[in-house]
């Protein structure tokens, strides 16, 4: 083949190559379609992978909805007649006949464990447990170690609410305490399911913190459901002690849903 031959044929493949590139089509020039550091991109587990599907860090992404595993409360306005504590538990909490919810939220259909708020006590400094009241003797009675799916209680309402932010930040999720609307949505939800077990849950020992104050003081909190020996015939009112390290005290949590969670 003629020199000349061959400068044609090169200038039509570069014409044509040229073309391609005008178009937006990259010719494939070699085997390798991708750069060996394309490559380690591309089959790097992400970080899910490598902690077993848990975040590796606070900020990386949850692997599941904030909502899994919680119960959903739908927007409605509620008659609190079948409100199974009665009027006067309601009265205390400033509910009439009625609550109303505008938008549906999630909320734990059991309360935290000892085992769940024990991660969270870890990563406390011995200033921040001593300002939580979870000293020595709260560790030692809770044992986290040989009862760790026994319900939490004996802490303050700070401690509750710092876990829920801490629980929050590292789940990806804006984490709440209830509110006593909420609380009492959620126990006359669970009347309307006839869901004994639920209700239950809402209702016995350990009492629950709530995020609503109470008798117009920001040191007080609402400390919702039936104490230990207070019948459900019988349960007097809502407790409204100051925001102290109490025996009878656990929590629960509620999730209203945010940009981050999956739908």
């Amino acid at each position: 083949m003629s020199f000349e031959k061959i400068g044609t044929i090169a200038t039509i493949i570069g014409t044509v190559i040229a073309v391609l590139w005008y178009l937006g089509i990259k010719p494939n020039l070699s085997e390798e379609s991708t750069t060996p550091q394309e490559n380690k991109l591309i089959n790097e587990p992400s970080s899910s992978q490598k902690t077993n599907g848990q975040p590796a860090t606070l900020s990386d992404p949850p692997k599941q909805s904030c909502r899994d595993g919680m119960i959903s409360v739908p927007a409605k306005n509620y008659a609190t007649k079948q409100f199974p504590l009665g009027a006067d538990y309601l009265h205390a909490l400033g509910i009439e006949d009625r609550v109303y919810i505008e938008k549906t939220f999630y909320i734990d259909p059991d309360e935290v464990t000892i085992e769940e708020f024990n991660a969270f006590f870890q990563t406390l400094a011995p200033e921040e447990r001593a300002k939580f009241g979870l000293d020595a003797d709260w560790e030692n009675e809770m044992k986290p170690n040989q009862a760790p799916y026994r319900l939490l209680h004996g802490i303050s309402w700070q401690a509750a609410s710092a876990y829920a932010k801490w629980k929050g930040k590292k789940d990806g999720c804006v984490l709440a305490l209830p509110s006593a609307t909420e609380w009492v949505a959620a126990v006359l939800y669970a009347k309307d399911l006839s869901d004994e077990k639920f209700l239950k849950n809402l209702l016995s020992e350990p009492s629950e913190w709530s995020r609503s104050s109470c008798h117009g003081s920001p040191e007080k909190h609402w400390l919702l459901g039936i104490p230990k020996g207070v019948s459900r015939e019988d349960p007097g009112k809502p407790s409204c002690p100051p925001d102290m390290k109490l025996d009878w005290a656990g929590l629960r949590f509620v999730f209203h849903g945010n940009e981050n969670d999956s739908k």
